[in-house]
């Protein structure tokens, strides 16, 4: 009783399946060849024969036109300090003095010995007009006196190197001594720092030897001056080319009066060239890169109201450029592709431009 129970409960649950089978020829239901496919909504634009832009751009570093470590000449103890860290100081400011009193007693001694040589000078000179003196004793006091005025600047040159003075003016950086240390000759003291100028140092590709002109324009760019850009020229082309890298080393000059930004800086630098023409470009977006070879899809009878639909066509394609890349070989001016949306393409797929696209796409009317 239970095993005919449990065969008529199968027969039951699979009747319904049975019966959609046989409505159905055995086969799952197809669409209607005959019912028109939805095209789908792509993105555009044109195939373009406009000039090209052509640059370059590179990491740069800044470095200032004058920057130096202030150090003194010779050994000495500080003894007074004439500066304040981060102040703007003078060509020829004095900065710091090391003990100097043996030098300028050697300094006064000299400028008695000069003394003395120039009286004596002076005598032998009177002697000689009463010819009470013969002329090799005048010579011998003019000997002294050169002597003596050659002591007396060497003094003057020691006493003067116990003084360290700003070599040009600009901005002072931070102490690095303090009064009573004792400095050796070449010790750092304070960087000095001229902010009204900066070099920019950069490098680019050895292909670009021949668009570079000294005087070029320079746009340099850098987060430390909030994103905005500004204009240096440049200054100097290294005469050789750098064996291990094959690039070119460039030097630019800008202004910097209004201190926006400072030496040891990361910039970019873009040198920007005549524009390339003849070529045909399209948005980076439209090509299909693969490993056989790269394809776009090109949209075909396009009408009014931008219909249309697709091809897929092999490209060659060359340099990019500011968004574009350059198509050798594939495309022809004028003719519509897609930028977006390639994957849920095949060819022959209709398709629909996009409202803000539609109107550039469109085909041109006729002249008449």
């Amino acid at each position: 009783m239970r095993r005919t129970s449990r065969i008529l409960l199968g027969l039951a649950v699979a009747t319904p399946g049975a019966l959609l089978l046989a409505g159905t020829g055995g086969a799952p239901a197809r669409p209607d060849p005959d019912q028109p496919v939805k095209p789908l909504a792509v993105e555009t634009s044109r195939v373009s024969d406009t000039p090209l832009g052509r640059g370059v751009t590179a990491v740069a570093s800044l470095r200032a036109v004058q920057q130096v470590t202030l150090s003194p000449e010779v050994d000495g103890r500080v003894v007074a300090i004439h500066f304040q860290e981060g102040a703007r100081v003078e060509a020829g400011a004095p900065i710091l003095d090391l003990f100097r009193d043996p030098q300028q007693a050697e300094l006064n001694r000299s400028r008695a010995e000069e003394t003395l040589a120039r009286l004596q000078l002076d005598r032998a000179r009177a002697l000689l007009q009463r010819e009470a003196t013969a002329q090799a004793e005048v010579d011998r006091r003019q000997a002294g006196l050169d002597q003596a005025v050659a002591q007396r600047q060497a003094a003057e040159a020691a006493l003067a190197q116990r003084v360290v003075r700003a070599p040009f003016a600009g901005e002072l950086g931070l102490r690095r001594t303090d009064p009573g240390h004792y400095l050796r000759a070449g010790d750092p003291i304070v960087t000095l720092t001229a902010l009204d100028a900066l070099y920019v140092d950069f490098a680019v590709p050895q292909r670009y030897l021949a668009d570079l002109r000294e005087g070029q324009a320079v746009e340099v760019a850098s987060d430390a001056a909030g994103g905005r850009t500004v204009l240096a020229r440049l200054d100097t082309i290294e005469p050789q080319i750098d064996p291990g890298t094959r690039n070119i080393r460039l030097r630019a000059r800008l202004d910097n009066r209004d201190r926006s930004l400072r030496p040891g800086a990361s910039v970019t630098a873009t040198l920007r060239f005549a524009p390339e023409r003849g070529v045909v470009t399209v948005p980076e977006t439209a090509i299909v890169a693969s490993a056989a070879t790269d394809t776009a899809f090109v949209v075909r009878d396009l009408d009014a109201d931008g219909h249309g639909h697709v091809a897929q066509v092999s490209v060659t394609t060359g340099r990019r450029s500011e968004g574009r890349i350059v198509v050798s070989a594939g495309l022809e001016p004028g003719e519509v592709v897609v930028t977006a949306g390639q994957l849920r393409l095949s060819p022959g797929q209709p398709v629909r431009l996009e409202a803000r696209h539609a109107a550039s796409a469109a085909p041109e009317p006729a002249l008449r």
